[in-house]
């Protein structure tokens, strides 16, 4: 069943370790977790989503495949189609991937359920009361929201920020599981090759005792334990920490910005920045895809924003008054 999801970060973080650098990790408190059914896999017809159901009766029926051309006695009820949704907030934490595209869909896959199944053994949860999806798609694996699906996870993803070996050892404890020996020297010397499996291990790709479970059936295919790329991430993943980003003092950058944008009635920005082509803007305003800058905004900045559908302006030094084209993007003052 898709997801969709709607979240502001709340806090951020990136991983300092040697030779790569990876994405940021952003947690927020108020994800808002749509999930839909679309129907069944093996549809015949996979853009019609949903499930066919007796109005009468309240029970499913078959699909509804009748010639709208052929008259209908009225006393006939014919099937609805309904397509099930739903809704939650849930603490959420989103991993991203600094070039998705170098990796395969079962490198990404392996490393997320990896994690997930880290995540249980290092803080003692039962199986899924932290869940992982893919996102923006499972056909395209860009990046991976982990939130608390039950209350017996509460608390865990906010210490996965704020602790910096915390990630370190989840990433550990997913080799160990995996059935490898060698773990530590292999993680000290960052060389996956190192890793070796148990002797006589009956587990080829996957098994229920380390990577696979109910919870995660829909990538069973996908997810392959001995995994070159996998195996390397999650070296790398244990050999480093997480740094905590501190965020920019708005009231502060570039003049009282802050009072500028309440006297223009102007919202107030996020309190994280936004992004583009490895350019920060320091006021963002995500719920209306505007963003600003006090520092030139570059042109691969400009067009990375543009194709994401986001506007961008640049603001002076000093805060001497709020640009018309800026306070038009919201609307009638506040």
């Amino acid at each position: 069943a898709p997801c969709c999801f709607l979240f502001t970060p709340i806090s951020g973080s990136s991983l300092d370790r040697p030779a790569l650098a990876y994405p940021p990790v952003q947690k927020t408190g108020a994800a808002a977790i749509s999930r839909i059914n679309k129907g069944l896999k093996r549809r015949a017809n996979q853009t019609v989503f949903g499930f066919y159901i007796d109005p009468r009766s309240g029970y499913w029926a078959k699909s509804n495949d009748e010639d709208p051309d052929v008259d209908v006695p009225p006393d006939v009820v014919r099937p609805v189609r309904i397509v099930p949704i739903v809704r939650d907030h849930k603490n959420a934490l989103l991993f991203r991937f600094s070039d998705p595209s170098a990796y395969a869909p079962e490198t990404i896959a392996t490393v997320q359920h990896a994690i997930m199944r880290g995540i249980e053994v290092v803080f003692q949860l039962e199986e899924g009361e932290i869940l992982g999806e893919p996102l923006p798609a499972r056909d395209n694996r860009r990046a991976v929201l982990a939130y608390e699906a039950t209350e017996g996870g509460a608390g865990v993803l906010s210490r996965l920020v704020e602790d910096p070996q915390a990630l370190g050892k989840i990433a550990r404890e997913a080799l160990r599981l995996m059935h490898f020996e060698n773990v530590d020297e292999a993680i000290a010397k960052g060389d996956s090759t190192l890793l070796h499996s148990h002797d006589g291990e009956a587990c080829v790709r996957g098994c229920y005792r380390c990577l696979l479970s109910y919870f995660n059936q829909p990538d069973h295919e996908l997810i392959d334990r001995t995994s070159d790329e996998a195996k390397q991430m999650l070296i790398d993943l244990a050999r480093g920490q997480v740094v905590v980003a501190v965020a920019p003092d708005v009231a502060s950058e570039g003049g009282s910005w802050a009072s500028a944008f309440k006297v223009a009635g102007v919202p107030a920005p996020d309190a994280s920045t936004a992004s583009f082509s490895g350019q920060e803007m320091i006021f963002a305003w995500r719920s209306h895809f505007v963003a600003a800058s006090v520092a030139p905004i570059g042109k691969a900045a400009r067009e990375e924003a543009e194709a994401k559908g986001w506007t961008l302006f640049e603001l002076p030094e000093a805060a001497a008054g709020v640009p018309d084209a800026l306070v038009s993007m919201f609307g009638e003052k506040a």
